[in-house]
């Protein structure tokens, strides 16, 4: 997968070649986001993301609420709810 370029932090911009032709090695970085926001989608290089069933963990979150409330439930509920990995070109 492509990776963003950059010089080195005390370097100033560079070009598409950077300061490699110069001799001078780039920082490479590869970014991956959280949540799939729609930014995901509007950025170059478009960013990888991890998509996380938010509409799930809501209803699980009133599910243990409401059990708990109710008295169904008297120790620590632990639920594991699937991520999907969102590939782009950003990593």
């Amino acid at each position: 997968m492509p990776a963003t370029s950059f010089p080195p932090p005390d370097r100033g911009p560079a070009g598409p070649a950077g300061d490699a032709a110069a001799g001078r090695p780039l920082l490479v970085v590869a970014v991956v986001g959280f949540d799939d926001s729609a930014a995901a989608t509007m950025v170059e290089p478009l960013l990888t993301t991890m998509r996380n069933p938010i509409e799930q963990n809501a209803l699980e979150a009133l599910r243990i609420l409401d059990d708990q409330i109710a008295g169904r439930v008297q120790v620590p509920v632990h639920v594991v709810l699937s991520s999907e990995l969102i590939e782009r070109s950003s990593a």
